[in-house]
């Protein structure tokens, strides 16, 4: 639903359940956008290997997660330190890119 002021669109109400998928769909776009950003910058040379990525990361984060690596993937050892790194990369990617 849409309320107007002197028929101009001023508010908009909808249910619950649409607005979590349109949350949805803008961290999807936004996911998309950095994938394709990250793939630009890799082939203009201009990416890091993951490696000294997770290195900068631990010393930024002082982190003290028991992580293997295999093939260049990283496998923790739970999932709740997974998101624990999951999230100190955001962080570190949004401060360092943008």
């Amino acid at each position: 639903m849409v309320l107007t002021i002197n028929g101009k669109a001023k508010l908009v109400v909808q249910d619950a359940s649409s607005y979590q998928q349109l949350l949805e769909t803008i961290d999807r776009l936004k996911a998309i956008e950095g994938i394709r950003r990250g793939l630009a910058e890799m082939r203009a040379d201009k990416g890091k290997p993951l490696d000294q990525v997770d290195k900068a990361i631990a010393r930024s984060t002082a982190s003290t997660e028991r992580m293997t690596y295999h093939s260049g993937l990283i496998s923790p050892f739970s999932s709740v330190a997974a998101g624990r790194l999951a999230s100190k990369r955001r962080r570190f990617i949004m401060k360092h890119v943008g």
